[in-house]
């Protein structure tokens, strides 16, 4: 019995021996590499795709350069209005201050205020908050390109009173003043002696780089010490079928404001002007997102 039961152990790891050391199917051994390669390909996908991000993320998130933004103005003249200064026009140039600035200054919000109006461009924004409507104290406004500022400061000589909230000649001299400065070097076109109750940023943030953009609301903190109000475009643009300024999230504004110095009021979403000529998918107007923040005191 010893004898036989190890001739059917032998017999046994023979037969396993011939199992596994039987040559495998072509067929079988390419179905197995097949599967070996696309289960390394999905893995690879799975692992350099961006959680919650469009396909064509880069293509609608172009930073254009600071020399784009200088130069911009350059072939516009307010005063041309042949057909190829109108085909010319500056891409965000709604020719008045954005509805969500109206709404705000309705309530009173920049009454008496020294206000911060970041990369003002031509001014709209400005000279709205200085008349009647906004009623601040004082607008200070800057962009990057001289030739906004130029023109931005030439418009405010020649301003008169609508009724809309214009300004008036008689204030355009005592409570608006324009400067050229970057939002990326506020520090040093800024004293450490100026400071603002309010800083309004329309459609300025989502004009930087990602970096650019924190170095920028790290410069604010130093600037504003009561409020600030941020509008931009939002990631709801996604098909949109333009590929710049970036659209931006609530938890970009929220990483770039962060809680250490500034308490987020509200963030909504809101219907963003635009010229009818530059129109989004939307017509005249995109979605945006519109933001109300308080400077900590503490900080």
């Amino acid at each position: 019995m010893k004898d036989s039961h190890f001739g059917m152990k032998h017999h046994q790891a023979n037969a396993t021996a011939q199992i596994t050391t039987k040559p495998s199917h072509p067929h079988r051994r390419l179905c197995i590499i097949l599967a070996i390669f696309l289960f390394n390909s999905h893995s690879a996908k799975c692992l350099s795709a961006t959680p919650n991000k469009p396909s064509n993320w880069s293509a609608i998130n172009e930073v254009l350069p600071p020399d784009y933004y200088r130069q911009v103005y350059n072939n516009n003249n307010d005063n041309d209005t042949t057909s190829e200064a109108q085909q010319s026009i500056i891409p965000w140039d709604v020719g008045g201050p954005q509805p969500c600035i109206k709404k705000e200054a309705k309530t009173g919000i920049f009454a008496n205020k020294s206000i911060l109006d970041c990369g003002c461009g031509l001014g709209e924004n400005a000279q709205f908050l200085a008349g009647n409507v906004g009623r601040a104290r004082s607008v200070t406004g800057f962009d990057i390109s001289s030739d906004a500022i130029r023109r931005a400061s030439e418009r405010m000589e020649m301003m008169g009173n609508d009724g809309e909230g214009s300004l008036s000649l008689s204030q355009s001299s005592n409570n608006v003043s324009y400067r050229v400065a970057s939002c990326t070097e506020l520090n040093e076109s800024f004293t450490t002696r100026e400071t603002f109750d309010v800083a309004v940023d329309s459609a300025c943030l989502h004009c930087l780089s990602d970096e650019d953009a924190i170095a920028y609301a790290n410069s604010l903190k130093d600037l504003v010490t009561e409020r600030l109000f941020v509008g931009c475009f939002s990631t709801a643009n996604d098909g949109a079928g333009w590929s710049n300024p970036r659209r931006l999230s609530r938890k970009d504004l929220e990483r770039y404001f962060v809680s250490e110095y500034w308490e987020i009021l509200r963030i909504e979403d809101v219907w963003w002007a635009r010229p009818s000529a530059r129109g989004s998918n939307q017509g005249g107007f995109c979605h945006g997102l519109w933001m109300e923040a308080v400077r900590k005191k503490s900080n």
